[in-house]
């Protein structure tokens, strides 16, 4: 993978070969962002050494390149999972990775454009995570940031914290006996159009399935497959593990594709 030098110059897309240095990446250990309030575009990997490197333009023509883990002190990396996105509520920049110890880790950049690092698994003795998946980003609808991968025993395991310090943590496996992962991948977002968490995995039966997370009370929802007219549906009514007598609504549906 060849990335612009810090401070190359050139054009989007048709950079000279002059102004390129080679930044080693680790199997397919990538991601990327933006960030509206800095006026900049983002991209996260990491290298063949494990450390975490961040590579930041503001025209996609200039482009700045930084080791976080130098920077910060920060663990190594322990495999493929890392995940970036922008907490607008705090004005921060944040990276989340699986540490060598299978730990969260959180790189944030600060409004005074300062790198730290945190250790969310020993802070708040979250699950130890698979080293294969992490998917993140800022659900705007609650101001929360959110964090999502799968735990050693394949759990789909969820981090919130409305600030960035301060987080709490459920498995949303064994809350809703949603299916067991394979451990290999894990997307999340959030739905605008009606303010909801999406977490999409992999299930032990290469089925995809989906969690979708909104204010209320719990459901679950199974759809066993999109191409039958068939529906089972299950409805789990519960309190949820906040603070708040509001709950959620969980609903899982799971997607079955042909070969």
């Amino acid at each position: 993978m060849t990335i612009p030098a810090s401070i190359a110059k050139g054009t989007p897309g048709n950079i000279s070969a002059s102004a390129l240095t080679t930044v080693p990446v680790a199997g397919n250990a990538l991601s990327a962002y933006q960030s509206i309030e800095q006026g900049t575009q983002q991209i996260i990997s990491i290298d063949n050494k494990y450390h975490i490197h961040y590579i930041s333009s503001t025209d996609g023509s200039n482009w700045q390149q930084a080791d976080l883990t130098a920077q910060t002190n920060a663990p190594d990396a322990g495999g493929q999972a890392i995940s970036g996105y922008v907490a607008s509520k705090t004005d921060t920049q944040e990276i989340t990775y699986v540490d060598v110890n299978k730990h969260i880790q959180l790189l944030q950049f600060d409004s005074y454009k300062h790198w730290t690092v945190q250790d969310i698994t020993q802070k708040i003795h979250a699950p130890l995570a698979d080293t294969n998946a992490i998917s993140s980003f800022e659900w705007q609808a609650t101001g929360t940031q959110q964090i999502v991968y799968i735990d050693t025993h394949v759990h789909i395991i969820e981090l919130t914290s409305s600030d960035g310090v301060d987080w709490r943590t459920q498995d949303l496996t064994q809350l809703m006996k949603a299916p067991l992962a394979n451990g290999v991948t894990i997307s999340s977002f959030e739905w605008s159009k009606n303010s909801s968490q999406q977490i999409v995995y992999i299930d032990t039966q290469q089925h995809i399935a989906v969690l979708s997370l909104v204010n209320g009370t719990i459901r679950m929802l199974l759809r066993p497959s999109m191409l039958h007219s068939q529906m089972v549906r299950a409805l789990v009514v519960a309190n949820g593990p906040r603070k708040a007598s509001v709950s959620l609504i969980l609903s899982i549906r799971k997607i079955m594709l042909k070969s």
